[in-house]
């Protein structure tokens, strides 16, 4: 999604902004830069919930800040089934937002604690998911076939969500 990875602010063939396009709807707790449930207006002549991970330039050393980006643009590559897909990265003045996909589901912390515990099996193939997903990150490469080397770096049961399918991804 060109769109967001540029902070150009001219309109697009449809009349509407880059900055424009996206909706923020709600906070959705606590994670390492604030998230919000969002509406993406640029879908397809639709419209999509997405979450937008926020950060305030303020609020965020410029070197934490570019990190975040350059990470996030190249996680824009990566279609994987146990990764949450980045949809782009929106820079405005005040803030940086990182769009990624919207997983229905529930996160693997809240699933574990249940009572009765998720049987062994399902906790098995959501650990099998979860491999599945950090190889695939840790394998990334860019266009010259170079490995990107990224790591999670926060892999907790908190960043795991199980998505109403059954498969579980890894978020952030």
């Amino acid at each position: 999604m060109a769109a967001f990875s540029t902070p150009d602010p001219k309109a697009d063939a449809r009349g509407q902004k880059p900055a424009e396009r996206l909706r923020l709807l709600r906070p959705l707790g606590a994670r390492s830069f604030p998230a919000w449930a969002a509406l993406d207006e640029s879908a397809e002549g639709g419209a999509r919930l997405v979450v937008a991970d926020r950060a305030q330039r303020r609020e965020f050393d410029d070197g934490d800040i570019a990190d975040w980006i350059r990470d996030a643009r190249r996680l824009e590559a990566l279609d994987h089934p146990n990764i949450a897909r980045v949809r782009g990265v929106l820079i405005r003045s005040h803030e940086i937002l990182v769009v990624t996909e919207f997983v229905d589901g529930v996160r693997w912390k809240e699933l574990a604690a249940s009572v009765p515990a998720p049987p062994l099996e399902t906790a098995l193939r959501i650990f099998v998911d979860v491999l599945s997903g950090l190889n695939a990150l840790h394998n990334l490469r860019d266009a010259k076939r170079q490995p990107v080397k990224l790591v999670h770096g926060a892999l907790t049961p908190e960043s795991i969500v199980v998505g109403i399918d059954g498969v579980a991804k890894l978020l952030g």
